[in-house]
């Protein structure tokens, strides 16, 4: 990820949240043996797969306290267009740090 994506996304993160009690998700541990991440397939996962799979990434490949996974959901599920809403550069962020795969 380029670094102006990168500053971009993290200035989202800081001026932008959602109240992270109003997601519901069940962590999933890479870690743990019972964790099944999806398959791989080809290319890097889709904003819409981090969109409708939160418990693959929340708390895991982001800081709840912080504010991060829910700036990250913000982005990811945001219906204007993806240059004000960085929705390929939260994608980006989490497939750098899970490296899924669709």
């Amino acid at each position: 990820m380029n670094a102006f994506l990168k500053n971009s996304l993290l200035a989202a993160a800081l001026s932008v949240g959602l109240f992270a009690g109003t997601v519901s998700a069940q962590t999933c541990d890479p870690k743990d043996p019972k964790c099944v991440p999806p398959p791989p397939t080809k290319g890097d996962c889709s904003p819409g797969f981090y969109k409708n799979h939160i418990d693959f990434w929340w708390g895991i490949y982001c800081d709840v306290a912080s504010g991060q996974c829910s700036d990250l959901l913000t982005a990811l599920v945001c219906k204007g267009s993806d240059a004000s809403c960085g929705r390929s550069a939260a994608a980006d962020y989490l497939n750098a740090q899970s490296g899924c795969t669709e």
